[in-house]
């Protein structure tokens, strides 16, 4: 269903239970449940609709996971709101949680943000990683107490990055030259994934990674205990492997399942469907997928610019005969240029 009360939006972002959107005007706007604060309205509310997060402006991109959220602003500053039990808000404290948004320290000219489950990484305009979070504060903080270089972001043993994605436990990058880099935790030194070279784009799922190619080609590995690789098999693979299946692939993203958004705007789904996160119409672990399914969706493309006639296979007959009627008011007054 549309989110009421929200339009303009340019880009969006999901934790695991909250929502939320940049609209273009830079303000960002979050629902959902909030005992974090990571809806950043200054309260611990759920909202069932959109609320706008306290005092922040001229946002480029935003990031979330679990009970966090980032955004990153024009300035090339970082602020981050919600939980903050892992140091995930970096901002130098011991605070439980933020309810608004707060800046993160030693951070600039940043120009990519990712979040994970405990941690969350920035890259610089310069190439360089940064992360924070993945240490167990605890409420009140166990001892003995974080340093405080240990609760600002340190920089990851890696430069000539392009790109960053952040799991629910891992990280990637990709250097400048198309090799992918991954790592668990903030301290950890990248590794260089095997015979993968020519990646664009990168997406860290919960155990497993999607890797986007030149050519169009997508690769995983990682964890494969409900098909999220896409293999046809539930076998582990430390090493990258193809999806015949998906090729012609445009966008990609992953958690214990897996997407693919191909060039013809149809999406693509694998793995894990205990909740029905495939679109299929079913839900329940023995439906979930090892090879990836187109997702079910009333608004297939068809032979019409707004897939009117498609209705007739999803929809009782009277919504068809209402998109039908559309269809044949907007020929009549727009004529074949509409077409």
């Amino acid at each position: 269903m549309q989110v009421s009360g929200l339009c303009e939006a340019t880009a969006i972002a999901a934790g695991s239970n909250h929502t939320i959107a940049l609209k273009n005007d830079g303000t960002v706007w979050a629902w959902g449940q909030n005992a974090h604060g990571q809806l950043g309205d200054g309260t611990t509310a759920t909202r069932t609709s959109p609320v706008q997060v306290q005092s922040l402006e001229g946002v480029t991109a935003i990031a979330a996971h679990d009970n966090h959220t980032l955004a990153l602003r024009s300035d090339g500053t970082v602020w981050a709101w919600g939980d903050n039990g892992r140091d995930q808000l970096g901002d130098g404290t011991l605070v439980s949680h933020s309810s608004v948004p707060v800046q993160v320290q030693g951070l600039d000219g940043v120009t990519a943000i990712a979040a994970s489950w405990g941690h969350s990484l920035a890259l610089a305009d310069d190439g360089s990683v940064w992360a924070w979070g993945n240490l167990q504060l605890g409420d009140p903080p166990t001892q003995p107490t974080p340093t405080a270089a240990e609760l600002r972001p340190r920089k990851v043993d890696i430069d000539s990055v392009t790109a960053i994605a952040a799991g629910g436990a891992t990280a990637a990058a990709i250097h400048s030259d198309g090799t992918v880099w991954t790592w668990q935790n903030a301290d950890e030194t990248p590794a260089q994934v095997e015979n993968l070279s020519g990646v664009t784009k990168i997406a860290a799922g919960a155990h497993h990674f999607l890797a986007l190619k030149q050519d169009g080609t997508l690769w995983a590995w990682g964890d494969n205990k409900f098909g999220q690789l896409g293999d046809g098999t539930i076998v582990n693979s430390d090493v990258p492997v193809q999806l015949v299946e998906c090729t012609g692939v445009a966008a990609i993203a992953a958690h214990d399942h897996s997407l693919a958004l191909k060039s013809d705007g149809v999406v693509w789904a694998w793995g894990s469907n205990i909740r029905g996160q495939l679109g299929s119409g079913v839900s329940g672990t023995e439906s979930s997928l090892a090879t990836p399914a187109p997702v079910q969706s009333p608004f297939q493309r068809g032979l019409l610019k707004d897939n009117v006639l498609n209705l007739f296979d999803t929809h009782p007959w009277w919504r068809s005969l209402c998109g039908f009627l559309q269809f044949v008011f907007r020929y009549l007054l727009f004529g074949w240029l509409w077409m």
